[in-house]
């Protein structure tokens, strides 16, 4: 048997059925025996685990019950912790929500001839199902300090960020009519250094494991920023590769308009990473 040289971690919360969905995808891909395929199951109570691991261990998928919900990358840190210790040091790291998939036979072959020297962090081409509409480049510039401070101020309060969720919903479906589809179309067919991937799946290079790390400040949210602010720290590149292309089911799993609960989360992580990553910064 070959020596895995992926890992991939999904981390699923409550969503069985989307995770399962993600695994059938990844069954007929060239090179599968290469990637170490890994659930963190952050679900409370033990009843989605067993049905993940009754239908995915066949499948050669390792099957984890964290010991509480450990966030989305707290649980990826944890899967990676499991596979250096089973003598898995990954020259790339995936981690995925449970609504995605992949369409491409080829991922983990091309993801193979990428060399370690030419991205520390891969951002591929996610694509929203029914639209086309790519999320990635997520942000192509460092997001600044004043505007970080507004994103704490809309998510201090619940009825403001209901109307600001609803207002960029509009502007999603507003930039894919006309001139402005075709623009961003073929903006999204260069690869490019950018800032941050969307956290919905992300590619780690063996260096960024090496340097960084994957304990965000914050439990839930701003594992973009995380993730742009930790390249910046340790001096690594974060680079869009629209050749790599997966699918997703947007909102699937958090809905398009937050709870009071998720949005309390997001508000404490922007208080997180303003303290981690851009104290002392003039605004």
């Amino acid at each position: 048997m070959k020596a895995a040289r992926i890992g991939l971690v999904c981390i699923n919360f409550h969503s069985a059925r989307a995770t399962i969905r993600l695994f059938e995808s990844l069954r007929d891909l060239d090179n599968r025996e290469l990637a170490r395929l890994i659930v963190v199951d952050n679900s409370s109570g033990s009843t989605e685990y067993e049905q993940l691991r009754q239908i995915l261990e066949p499948w050669q998928v390792v099957v984890l019950k964290a010991p509480y919900n450990l966030g989305y990358f707290g649980g990826a840190a944890w899967a990676l912790g499991w596979l250096r210790s089973n003598g898995c040091n990954p020259q790339w790291l995936i981690v995925s929500n449970p609504d995605v998939s992949i369409p491409q036979p080829q991922f983990f072959v091309r993801l193979l001839q990428i060399s370690p020297e030419a991205a520390d962090v891969i951002a591929p081409a996610i694509i929203i199902e029914g639209t086309g509409t790519d999320q990635n480049p997520f942000m192509r510039t460092r997001i600044s300090h004043a505007r970080l401070r507004v994103f704490r101020w809309i998510y201090s309060h619940y009825p403001v960020s209901v109307a600001y969720q609803c207002l960029a919903a509009t502007k999603r479906i507003m930039s894919r009519v006309g001139r402005l589809v075709h623009e961003r179309r073929a903006l999204m067919a260069m690869e490019r250094d950018i800032y941050a991937p969307h956290g919905a799946f992300v590619i780690f290079g063996a260096k960024y494991l090496q340097r960084a790390h994957l304990n965000p400040p914050g439990f839930l949210f701003g594992e973009e920023i995380f993730v742009g602010e930790m390249c910046r720290r340790h001096g690594l590149r974060v680079v869009y590769r629209p050749d790599l292309r997966v699918l997703h089911k947007c909102h699937e799993t958090t809905g398009i308009i937050k709870s009071r609960r998720m949005v309390r989360f997001l508000k404490e992580s922007f208080d997180a990473l303003e303290a981690e990553f851009f104290s002392g910064e003039q605004i």
